[in-house]
């Protein structure tokens, strides 16, 4: 059975109709299929025969989806601190839900497909190195471990070299943004229903609550899935660069990947946004960004919060959840199993050195794993001030290790478990859109696929990689 005949609709046509519209995607005479996620297709349960594959996602494209009538969502946001009150699904068709191989549903989403209501006077395409960016940036953070949005394949159109269609799924792509414009409106009945909706889907375990707990726990659970989001971001050198509200999953998804880098030089002030012009989603000012989000997003539910105020313990949490989940997940990065008094100003002191003498952040902590196997030799082959500006700090480190019970190889390993040996570098990223645009050689983006869905594998053949 091909794929478009196994969509079920929408999810949210359950819902009024005016938080979405029908709206037809454009008719292609042929569309040629550039590359599919192989690893995914078989998450969701899909043919793994190459040939069945293909067909399998170019029926996406074909009248066989559009008798889904895909539709398309409303929604709002703020963009760089400004409100604006109507956005949307400019370029994106929601065609409907596939069952995945566990027996959950997965929205599937045509992105350059054409033009939707919302598309404010834009085509609706999608140029091929956009698709490919969001394309290799969503398997990245996956790979990492880190909750995303996931790209399923490539297509073009006949004829259209620079334009792509890119396919992506997740449990769901509802967004802070489809809150804050329901109350915009005023549209209380829908707002709920959404809100309703959102919790019997992905938040089941919050059912059984009365209505005036049920959306209090529902906020600080979105809230705690935010702040546990950011701390995976902060502690990988991930910057999203565009963390507008209507681009904040509610799902704690790293959702829309426009404009994003991994941090390589260790910058706290590092912004791959060139059009961020006062840095508002620089590295260092993601974790604020990201609870002056949430807070957003309370507003927006503030009519069925008790007492119809946001609470005051809002920013707690998150401050509370982000905190301990930054620091567990740095302790891991540098082989400390327990948590002990002084672990914060440890972490701290590293950064300060790793960003005065200029040190590559992925490339520091990969080669800080061998510490345990090979002594700390290894680190002054890569960083010329060891011996110097580091040995200091070291000599804490050594003394901190004395509190640890476990075993030096045990650490080692769980290290090189929480240090990728392969990011999405940009140089990478620029030489496979280049080779895919001039010459539609995609061999590079595979390569770079397949080391991104397993970062903390050795993989000697794509050593340059790494």
């Amino acid at each position: 059975m091909l794929l478009a005949d196994r969509l079920q609709p929408s999810r949210l046509k359950a819902l009024p109709a005016r938080l979405y519209e029908t709206c037809p995607t454009e008719q292609f005479a042929r569309a040629v299929l550039l590359h599919m996620n192989t690893r995914l297709l078989a998450q969701l349960g899909l043919e793994q025969q190459q040939s069945a594959s293909e067909e399998n996602v170019l029926s996406l494209t074909s009248s066989q989806s559009a008798q889904l009538q895909p539709i398309s969502t409303v929604y709002a946001g703020h963009q760089f601190g400004i409100y604006t009150s109507k956005l949307g699904d400019g370029r994106v068709h929601i065609l409907g839900d596939v069952i995945a191989a566990d027996g959950k549903p997965w929205e599937v989403q045509l992105k350059g497909a054409g033009a939707t209501p919302f598309a404010r006077g834009n085509s609706g395409r999608m140029r091929l190195a956009e698709a490919i960016t969001e394309y290799l940036g969503c398997e990245a953070m996956a790979g990492l471990g880190i909750a995303s949005t996931r790209g399923l394949a490539l297509i073009q159109h006949a004829g259209q070299m620079a334009e792509c269609i890119f396919v992506r799924t997740a449990p769901s792509h509802l967004r802070f943004g489809h809150f804050e414009y329901l109350h915009n409106q005023q549209d209380q009945s829908l707002l709920k229903a959404l809100a309703d909706h959102v919790i019997a889907q992905q938040y089941p375990e919050l059912l059984s609550l009365t209505d005036a707990k049920r959306y209090l726990q529902f906020l600080f659970a979105v809230t705690d899935r935010t702040a546990r989001l950011l701390a995976q971001w902060q502690t990988v050198g991930f910057v999203h660069s565009v963390m507008n509200t209507d681009n904040m999953s509610i799902l704690g998804l790293t959702l829309d990947y426009g404009v994003f880098g991994f941090m390589q030089t260790y910058d706290p002030a590092y912004s791959p946004n060139v059009n961020d012009d006062q840095n508002r989603y620089a590295f260092d000012q993601q974790v604020e960004v990201a609870c002056w989000n949430c807070l957003a997003l309370a507003e927006s539910l503030i009519e069925l919060l008790p007492g119809q105020r946001v609470p005051a313990s809002l920013l707690r949490l998150f401050r509370k959840v982000y905190a301990d989940s930054w620091q567990a997940l740095m302790r891991k990065k540098l082989g400390l199993c327990e948590a002990h008094p002084g672990d914060g100003r440890l972490i701290d002191d590293l950064l300060n050195l790793l960003q005065q003498h200029h040190v590559d952040y992925t490339r520091f902590f990969r080669r800080f794993s061998h510490v345990g196997r090979f002594g700390d030799a290894v680190m002054a082959d890569m960083i010329p001030a060891w011996n110097t500006a580091f040995r200091p700090w070291f000599e804490d480190y050594r003394q901190r290790l004395r509190l640890e019970s476990v075993a030096a190889e045990a650490r080692v390993s769980t290290m090189l478990a929480y240090n990728p040996r392969y990011i999405l570098r940009q140089e990478l990223l620029e030489q496979a859109i280049q080779r895919a645009e001039q010459a539609q050689d995609f061999g590079l983006l595979q390569d770079l696929l397949l080391v991104l869905q397993s970062p903390y594998a050795e993989h000697e053949k794509y050593e340059y990689l790494a």
